[in-house]
């Protein structure tokens, strides 16, 4: 789990500028956000698979034995 903090500028002397350096600075949070979720998600999706294999391969080995 990761914690996503923003920071807001007070009083900006450009309120584009502070529009821009805002809208960076959320880009930066949310892609690094769903980077950690994207490669958690791949991580797990391998392993799930990994142990389906590896129960059907088992399954399968048991059953030409009978």
């Amino acid at each position: 789990m990761q914690a996503i903090g923003l920071i807001f500028i007070c009083d900006p002397v450009d309120v584009d500028e502070q529009s821009d350096a805002l809208q960076m600075q959320i880009s930066t949070s949310v892609w690094n956000w769903f980077d950690v979720f994207e490669s958690k998600y791949t991580s797990f999706s391998h392993n799930m698979k990994q142990y389906a294999y590896s129960r059907l391969r088992t399954f399968s080995r048991g059953s030409v034995r009978v």
